[in-house]
């Protein structure tokens, strides 16, 4: 028997496995060991200690095994390729294998063998290519949703801009003509002195031209130029929804004497009543001059 397990170890089996097989096929030969490695290669090498398969000194007695179904000797693992399920000892010795004999049957193993290695590293390449596939695709999935969210971000980005733009142009426009129309009301009221300081009579004032309302848009804030008497002009954006009291409240912590405000154009007091009008219901976006007095 040792010249089989020296067969199988140069043959590139583990020993342990090797003394296994030997050991289950009841050193039935070379062949028998060579199937029962090939059909166990999954299994641990170590044998463990409370196997049943294991055989005693004084168990070693029989020669072969006989399948009682067929009444063949077994050199193969015929249950396995049968089906038969009933075996007795025989003392009916196998004939060894020849050494030629032994050189086909490792040939047809090696064959076997590599068969087998072939087919793992065929399922293991055709597992790697469809997560590579389904790795890629994701890939392409999520690079198009993040290129689509960019290019959203963008336009809102450009709309913002545009928006934001005609806003502070119309806000302009706004404080120019109400800038103009200061201008002419102080030069009216220069004249009307030097008129009186003449003794001329006044003027007879020519109405003031309708003003066109424009279409008014849902405008959200209020940008307001503040005049205060010796000083700079404070601007500040209030939201559309603030009352006018609120404008007061912060004229009040940046001018703490008593006051009043008015608007420059049409010239009228915003008191009383109109603290508790909100910016928009007085007409004050989106932007306006009020006047400290």
């Amino acid at each position: 028997m040792s010249g089989d397990k020296e067969t199988l170890i140069s043959m590139g089996f583990p020993e342990a496995k090797v003394l296994k097989a030997l050991k289950k096929t009841k050193n039935a030969g070379l062949q028998p060991a060579m199937d029962w490695i090939l059909a166990h290669q999954d299994e641990p090498d170590v044998e463990s200690e409370e196997d049943d398969g294991e055989i005693t000194a004084d168990q070693q007695t029989a020669q072969s095994l006989k399948c009682d179904d067929c009444g063949k000797l077994l050199r193969d693992v015929h249950a396995v390729k049968t089906g038969h399920v009933n075996f007795s000892e025989s003392t009916a010795q196998i004939k060894p294998l020849t050494e030629e004999e032994k050189k086909q049957k490792i040939k047809e193993l090696e064959t076997r063998i590599a068969a087998r290695r072939e087919e793992k590293r065929l399922e293991r390449e055709q597992e790697a290519r469809q997560k590579e596939t389904i790795r890629r695709a994701t890939g392409v999935e999520m690079q198009l949703i993040r290129e689509k969210l960019q290019q959203e971000e963008m336009q809102k980005q450009v709309e913002a801009r545009k928006r934001q733009k005609e806003e502070d142009r119309i806000a302009k426009e706004r404080v120019r003509k109400q800038l103009e129309a200061d201008k002419l009301e102080r030069q009216r009221q220069a004249e009307e002195r030097k008129r009186l300081a003449e003794g001329k009579p006044l003027a007879v004032q020519q109405p003031a031209a309708p003003v066109v309302q424009q279409p008014t848009k849902d405008y959200q804030e209020a940008r307001i130029q503040i005049r205060v008497p010796n000083g700079a002009p404070i601007t500040k954006v209030f939201n559309a929804e603030d009352k006018l009291s609120v404008v007061y409240e912060f004229v009040k912590s940046q001018y703490p004497n008593d006051f009043k405000l008015m608007q420059t154009f049409p010239r009228k007091v915003l008191d009383g009543p109109s603290l508790n009008q909100t910016l928009k219901e007085l007409g004050l976006v989106p932007s306006a001059a009020l006047v400290v007095q």
